[in-house]
């Protein structure tokens, strides 16, 4: 198998929900960072040409590089001990993105932008037509954003999507609808977990349907949210190590109910989105590459199956990318 275009053999007919694709949380959040942050060990370009296919992103405003430095002093030291941090030159884009985990950049010392992200993407497309992937795209982080006025989705499509007087809209699926794989083979399909709201906005990219497929609603932390053309299960908050248990159980259920929806036809498409990732900032037992361990060991992939959507993992190229490689074989 060659994971780089696993697609290539995927009938092209099939609905990409009706696939099992491995995914990864925080997906550039693969740097030297604080281990609360931290979620991968590879970068995106290994994580693509090793068979993953969703990235999750989380943006922020390019502030200033003293936010880096504000944010780390005021880390409890019991935690996290005396980090120092490199200086960097100040930017203040308001159009320029970074990426972001909850509040924290994903690497000490200098930012990851968001064109880094695309730019590794686009190669990689271009490299492997036969493929799509799925970008997920939400705001967190510092800054305060309009959003009566659209101005982070403006930010998404005029900076990015739309750049060059359009010549990068050729890469993008940006229909909210759920595409069978030969409608978007050489593209990335956009999930926007960010709302619209200006008319004039919405007027101008031709409607609220023309951004993206529909992801805004999901409640935090939930453990089964089915709205729309999308079913997700995203449980995170971890009290305590004998919690797990409990998460691994949820994944295993979204899984199953995955897998049983996409054998029928008849249902109408939907994505499933199953987040195997958790955390808890106050708690190093609990921190993503400690919960990631405990999760191989309880023999997760047992729950695999064609028609599991999208798998969503941390640390994803541990064990020689033995989950991914595990979801991709589904297919077949």
């Amino acid at each position: 198998m060659q994971y780089n275009q696993w697609m290539k053999e995927v009938n092209g007919d099939n609905l990409v929900s009706k696939l099992s694709i491995p995914g990864t949380h925080n997906s550039a959040a693969c740097h030297n960072a604080l281990p609360s942050v931290q979620c991968q060990d590879k970068n995106i370009s290994d994580q693509l040409n090793n068979g993953v296919r969703f990235l999750d992103v989380r943006l922020s405003r390019n502030l200033s590089s003293d936010i880096t430095t504000t944010i780390t002093n005021a880390l409890p030291t019991s935690l996290f001990g005396n980090i120092k941090i490199p200086q960097n030159n100040k930017q203040n884009k308001n159009d320029d993105l970074v990426v972001i985990h909850g509040k924290f950049p994903v690497k000490l010392g200098g930012n990851v932008r968001f064109d880094e992200v695309l730019n590794q993407t686009y190669k990689f497309l271009d490299s492997n037509p036969s493929e799509t992937v799925i970008l997920s795209l939400k705001q967190e982080g510092q800054g305060e954003w309009n959003n009566d006025n659209d101005e982070f989705p403006k930010v998404i499509y005029n900076r990015y999507i739309n750049k060059n007087n359009g010549s990068f809209k050729k890469y993008w699926y940006l229909n909210n609808s759920i595409p069978k794989l030969n409608d978007c083979r050489g593209k990335i399909i956009l999930l926007r977990r960010f709302g619209l709201r200006n008319n004039e906005f919405k007027q101008k990219i031709g409607g609220d349907n023309n951004l993206g497929i529909n992801a805004s609603f999901w409640s935090y932390n939930t453990i089964d949210d089915n709205r729309d053309k999308v079913r997700v299960q995203d449980f995170c908050e971890i009290k305590e190590v004998k919690s797990i248990g409990t998460k691994i159980n949820y994944i295993k259920d979204h899984c199953k109910r995955s897998a049983e929806y996409q054998r029928s036809d008849s249902n109408p498409p939907k994505l499933f989105l199953n987040f195997c990732s958790a955390s808890n900032f106050f708690n190093q037992d609990l921190w993503p590459n400690k919960i990631n361990d405990i999760l191989v060991k309880n023999n997760l992939s047992e729950s695999f199956s064609k028609g599991n959507g999208v798998v969503i993992l941390d640390y994803v190229g541990k064990n020689n990318w033995k989950y991914v490689k595990e979801l991709v074989n589904k297919n077949f």
